[in-house]
């Protein structure tokens, strides 16, 4: 069962503005979210009016701009949040955060359960310059599919995506699992023709070690991992392009349109071209 904010959720409500023009896409007290220590994921298209203060808020907040401009509060100074911006507020922070200057703010954001930054050990309130459109596209992808029959059963790849994301956004230098670089590098390069021993040589471990990791911190085999992260790019690729599926196939690692489609639908329920039409 999904956790409940808990005793404090009363506390989080404090002074809020939404704006009559504000629209706002959200999923929240999700099993799935709850089992990589997120409580909600949602984005915002705030107007000129939206404003929220909090005197202490519980939860941990990850909030990325997309467009537009808005302002967070960290001691007694304001911080511009521009496009490419990130703000992070660990739990038990108040808060405050606003548009700026009347303007619309479009952004992305995270709430978190406390133990998501435990391995990070981010001490307080921070902006940070990134590139953060990629965790864009996988909050874009989690919201449609879990509003959506027809892509429910892509959410929990998107919901691996958004950690991912997160993590890098809010401590990059950070690996919280052993394997974390291991699947990083795979995801950088998924048309690599990755293989067993070259996942062990980068973990630098035994190949039964490797196996045994996998399983303990992603619930996959090795090779399934790879599998899943490949399509989780290809998801992104037809999401975000009209590149052919020759051409999704050869940048995701497969050899031609069939062999890929045959894997994507094994993972998705789904041929590409039917996922990317109803995006």
């Amino acid at each position: 069962m999904p956790r409940p904010y808990g005793q404090d959720a009363a506390k989080m409500a404090a002074r809020i503005t939404i704006g009559e023009r504000t629209r706002e896409a959200i999923k929240a007290d999700s099993a799935d979210l709850a089992d990589v220590e997120i409580i909600a994921v949602g984005e915002t298209v705030a107007d000129g009016s939206y404003s929220i203060e909090r005197d202490r808020f519980p939860c941990g907040h990850l909030i990325a701009t997309v467009s537009g401009e808005g302002e967070c509060r960290i001691g007694d100074q304001w911080h511009p949040c521009l496009p490419g911006s990130v703000f992070v507020n660990p739990p038990g922070s108040g808060e405050s955060i606003r548009s700026a200057r009347g303007e619309s703010w479009t952004f992305c954001w995270l709430h978190l359960f406390p133990a998501f930054f435990q391995a990070t050990g981010v001490p307080s309130q921070n902006v940070v310059n990134a590139d953060v459109m990629p965790f864009r596209h996988a909050v874009g992808g989690f919201l449609h599919s879990s509003f959506s029959a027809a892509h429910e059963k892509s959410a929990p790849m998107w919901i691996d995506l958004i950690r991912f994301h997160a993590r890098n956004l809010i401590a990059p230098e950070v690996r919280t699992r052993q394997l974390d670089r291991v699947w990083a590098s795979v995801s950088a390069d998924p048309a690599h023709p990755w293989q067993v021993p070259e996942l062990a040589s980068l973990a630098r471990m035994s190949r039964e070690l490797l196996r045994r990791k996998s399983k303990e911190e992603t619930g996959r085999s090795p090779m399934h991992q790879v599998t899943h992260l490949r399509m989780l790019r290809a998801m992104e690729l037809l999401q975000i392009s009209d590149y052919k599926l020759e051409v999704v196939a050869e940048l995701v690692g497969y050899d031609n349109a069939f062999s890929f489609s045959h894997a994507f639908v094994k993972s998705t329920g789904q041929r590409p071209s039917s996922w990317r039409a109803r995006q």
